[in-house]
């Protein structure tokens, strides 16, 4: 038979059953139901993030005008002077760190529904704040909560290909026609046919399920962007395929094919995802959150109650490039707060990169199990081309970190220098905390 017939004949079998039918206009349902809620998701973090930056700039717009009206602060709050760099910095330039949506959330949501993607930062914020909520504790696993492109792909595609695939040579076996099948030609060059004419099917489907994605994504995402999806998506395809012929090289009855192809299923997409989990789980509890909540518990009290001058000469050791010429006693006066707080923020700073350090230990952990979790590995490669997962958070607490840091050395040395702030300074002061932009 010539791979046309058999693409023919394959084809033919799956729309002629009503079950086969039904089976995949679901999935094709589910799945496109699953890019509409991506699209959402991503049409909301846009309209989110684009009103803080808005508020940024009116926030940058009303200190200009102070500065230019030659006004020491809002006449609604007379307490704020923004001729102070603590003032003028935390009130008007507070920065706004926000991970920014790729389109291409569209197909996978990942993480992005249950994790926050904006902060407004101060001095002492950190990624382990309150309102970050709790670290992710998921980081290589899917979130059964999430019904998106990617959990369809990942976990009904099989199943979608188990129910095509399971009477491919079960059936011929079962009725004794493989033993005619033989005599007209080669068996085993007839059952490729029959799978080559499923994964030509399927990867039409998914060309046609990247392009709606590409246009529920507003077509912002490139070419390169969708075929690199396009690319993880058909070789999970193949994955399946390969494994399902090879099962069904055991030459097992139409029950017993099934049922081995479905035991295929639970193995590689239940139980080990969930015992690699579960192993990573015991090894590093979820506790990071509170370590950071203890840690700014007896860490700030310990830095205030420690001398001032041991506290300013380390600050100073971490510093040198501060101005030291003028009398210590003018710097005491000017930052004698300021050194407390600079103190306090390298504390911080220094605990969650040891928190840090630790999730990112997790992390490996769990994808060093990949060569055996191929499931995980494959839904970690669409999650990361989408930004929506634990790479992407992670870049996202480490700028929360940095921009803290920043904002607090901008205050501190201001302070430390008895700078008074203007409307030139505040501009300079604003280009550093948005990184030159």
């Amino acid at each position: 038979m010539k791979l046309r017939q058999a693409i023919h004949w394959e084809w033919k079998s799956l729309f002629s059953s009503p079950f086969l039918k039904s089976i995949i206009g679901v999935f094709i349902l589910a799945s496109i139901y699953g890019m509409y809620k991506g699209r959402q998701v991503f049409l909301h973090q846009k309209e989110i993030l684009a009103q803080f930056h808005t508020e940024s700039e009116t926030a940058v717009a009303e200190a200009l005008q102070l500065y230019q009206e030659g006004k020491l602060g809002p006449e609604s709050r007379p307490w704020v002077n923004i001729r102070t760099p603590f003032y003028a910095y935390l009130v008007y330039l507070q920065p706004l760190v926000g991970l920014n949506p790729s389109p291409l959330m569209v197909f996978s949501v990942g993480q992005a529904e249950s994790f926050p993607y904006f902060k407004r930062v101060d001095i002492f914020s950190s990624p382990y704040d309150h309102d970050m909520v709790p670290e992710i504790s998921n980081p290589e696993r899917i979130s059964l909560g999430s019904l998106d492109f990617g959990l369809m792909w990942i976990y009904l595609l099989p199943l979608v290909l188990i129910a095509c695939a399971m009477r491919i040579g079960s059936f011929e076996r079962e009725v004794q026609l493989y033993k005619l099948i033989g005599t007209l030609g080669n068996e085993k060059k007839w059952k490729v046919q029959r799978f080559v004419a499923l994964a030509i099917f399927f990867l039409l489907l998914l060309s046609l399920l990247l392009f709606i994605g590409w246009m529920m994504g507003e077509g912002q995402a490139n070419l390169v962007e969708i075929g690199t999806m396009g690319f993880w998506a058909m070789l999970y395809l193949l994955f399946w395929l390969v494994l399902l012929f090879f099962l069904s090289e055991l030459q097992l009855l139409q029950t017993g094919q099934a049922l081995i192809f479905f035991m295929a299923w639970i193995l590689f997409a239940l139980i080990i995802p969930g015992a690699v989990q579960q192993a990573i789980a015991l090894q590093f509890p979820n506790t990071l959150s509170l370590e950071m909540i203890d840690a700014k518990r007896s860490g700030k009290t310990e830095i205030y109650e420690q001398e001032f001058r041991i506290t300013k000469a380390k600050i100073l050791e971490s510093h040198p490039e501060l101005d030291q010429s003028l009398p210590d006693s003018l710097r005491t006066e000017r930052a004698l707060e300021g050194i407390y707080m600079a103190a306090y923020r390298e504390f911080l700073s220094e605990v969650t990169r040891k928190l840090d350090s630790v999730q990112s230990e997790k992390v490996s952990r769990a994808r060093a199990w990949f060569p055996i979790n191929p499931v995980s590995f494959f839904h970690h490669r669409l999650s990361h081309l989408a930004r929506t997962d634990y790479d992407a958070y992670q870049q996202f607490k480490q700028e929360i970190t940095h921009k803290a840091e920043e904002l607090n050395f901008q205050i501190f040395s201001q302070e430390w220098e008895g700078v008074v702030v203007d409307e030139k300074i505040f501009l300079q002061t604003k280009k550093v905390l948005n990184g030159n932009q």
